[in-house]
C-alpha cells in the first residue's frame, strides 16, 4: 500500500469519527522486562503492506507486544518488545515466564483479522536473533526470529503439546519447486494434524514442529514414539491435494542438528530430520484417481490442443479443475509425461504409452512397440517402471 493510500484512509477514519483499522489492537503496557521477536510478515501470501498490524497476547488476552508495518518495512515485523507482567502492581500488564503467545494479525485494507489458528509461524534465523520454539513460549530477555503468514489456511491446525520432532526439506510438486503459499501437512495413524506448513521460500518448508500426544490429556493431541506418519502436499495455484500415496520421502542432506532423515517417516520425540518431499501425480483433473481420462487430457495437450478444444466432447467425472487449471497443470507436467525421457513431447510416443498403460491389457513390449524414440534414455521395463511411479 503507498503512503498516499494509507493517508486516505487515515482521513475517512477520522472524518467517519472511527480509530484507524489497526487501532482494533490496543497499546501494551511498557515494563521493565521483556522478550523480543522480528520476523518476515505476510498476509494470504503476500508481504504485509504499511498499516498492517500484528499483536501478541498472553494468555489472558492481554496485548503485551504491537507492531504496525511502517512505509518502507513492508513484509516484515520487529523489534517487536514482549512485555512482562509487572509483579509489583495488582493489574496484568503482560506475560509470565513460560506463558504461550498468542499472536493475531489485522489487514489495513478491509480491516480482516486473522485468529492465531489462521496463522502460519514459521522459526528462522535473522540479525543475530536465534529461531523461536514453537509453541510460542515467552522467556524473559529471549531474542527471536518468527515469520508470520496470516490467512485461511487449507489444512487444519495441529495441536501443540510439550513434546516434538522436527522437520525441514526441499518440497517439489510435478517436479517443480513448491511455491509461496503451497501447504504440507502431517498426520498421526489416527489422522491427527500434528503439523503444519505454508511455504513461504520457493522449493523449501521448515522448521516444522511435529507434536506428540501429550499423556497428561485425556485426548489425542499427536503421534507416540515410533509411530508413522501420513503426509498431504496441497498446491495453492491449482487446488490440487496430493495424499500420502503420492508424496515421494527422501532422506535429505544433513543440516546442522538436523540429521538425515529415516524414510518412511515415524514419530520420535526430539529428533530434527532433513526430510525431502516431491508430490506427483498425473490426476490432470484432480478427481482423485489416475485414469485413462487423464491419459487422453496429456496426449490431446502433445497434440497441441489448447483452451477449448483441449475439453472438446469430454465429460469429467468429479474433476475439480476447470479447463484453464487442467492447461496449466499440464504445462507444468511437460518433464514428467516425457515417458521415454527423449526430452520431447510426443504424442503418438509419450502420449501413447500413457494410453496404453492405464488402458491396461498390454504387455511391456505392446506398450513401447513404435512408441519409444531412439533418443529415449527409457525402454522396455524402464518404460513400464516409470509409468508405474507416475501413476500410482
Amino acid at each position: 500500500m503507498s503512503a498516499v493510500r494509507l493517508l486516505l484512509l487515515l482521513l475517512l477514519a477520522l472524518h467517519l469519527g472511527v480509530a484507524p483499522l489497526w487501532a482494533a489492537f490496543p497499546a501494551p503496557t511498557p515494563t521493565p522486562l521483556w522478550a523480543d521477536l522480528l520476523g518476515a510478515f505476510s498476509i494470504a501470501g503476500e508481504p504485509a503492506q504499511v498499516g498492517d498490524s500484528i499483536a501478541f497476547f498472553d494468555p489472558s488476552g492481554v496485548v503485551c507486544g504491537r507492531y504496525t508495518v511502517p512505509t518502507g518495512g513492508e513484509g516484515h515485523y520487529g523489534i517487536v518488545h514482549l512485555y512482562a507482567d509487572d509483579p509489583t502492581t495488582t493489574s496484568d500488564e503482560g506475560c509470565s515466564e513460560g506463558d504461550l503467545v498468542e499472536v493475531r494479525v489485522v489487514r489495513a485494507l478491509d480491516g480482516q483479522a486473522f485468529a492465531h489458528a489462521e496463522l502460519s509461524l514459521t522459526p528462522a534465523t535473522l540479525a543475530g536473533f536465534s529461531a523461536a520454539a514453537l509453541p510460542l513460549t515467552w522467556h524473559a530477555g529471549a531474542a527471536n526470529a518468527l515469520g508470520v503468514d496470516a490467512g485461511a489456511p487449507h489444512f487444519a491446525a495441529p495441536t501443540p503439546t510439550p513434546y516434538s520432532a522436527a522437520l525441514i526439506g526441499q518440497l517439489q510438486i510435478a517436479l517443480l519447486p513448491a511455491q509461496r503459499g503451497d501447504e504440507l501437512r502431517f498426520s498421526d495413524a489416527d489422522g491427527h494434524v500434528v503439523g503444519r506448513f505454508r511455504v513461504v521460500t520457493a522449493g523449501q518448508y521448515g522448521v516444522v514442529p511435529l507434536y506428540g500426544d501429550d499423556p497428561l490429556t485425556a485426548q489425542d493431541e499427536g503421534a507416540v514414539a515410533g509411530e508413522p506418519l501420513s503426509l498431504a502436499v496441497w498446491d495453492a495455484s491449482s487446488g490440487a491435494e496430493y495424499p500420502h500415496a503420492w508424496v515421494r520421502q527422501g532422506a535429505g542432506a544433513p543440516l546442522g542438528s538436523f540429521i538425515g532423515a529415516t524414510t518412511p517417516l515415524a514419530w520420535q520425540e526430539g529428533v530434527a530430520q532433513v526430510l525431502d518431499l516431491s508430490a506427483l501425480s498425473l490426476d490432470v483433473d484432480a478427481n482423485g484417481v489416475v485414469q485413462a481420462q487423464d491419459a487422453l487430457l496429456v496426449q490431446r495437450y502433445q497434440f497441441g490442443l489448447r483452451g477449448a478444444a483441449l475439453l472438446d466432447g469430454l465429460e469429467l467425472s468429479g474433476a475439480r479443475r476447470e479447463a484453464a487449471a487442467i492447461e496449466a497443470f499440464l504445462a507444468s507436467l511437460s518433464q514428467v509425461t516425457d515417458v521415454d525421457g527423449d526430452g520431447v513431447q510426443h504424442p503418438l510416443g509419450d502420449g501413447l504409452m500413457l494410453r496404453r498403460y492405464l488402458a491396461g491389457g498390454f504387455d511391456a513390449q505392446t506398450i513401447g512397440l513404435q512408441a519409444i524414440s531412439p533418443g529415449g534414455v527409457r525402454n522396455g521395463t524402464g518404460v513400464i517402471d516409470y509409468l508405474q511411479a507416475i501413476t500410482q
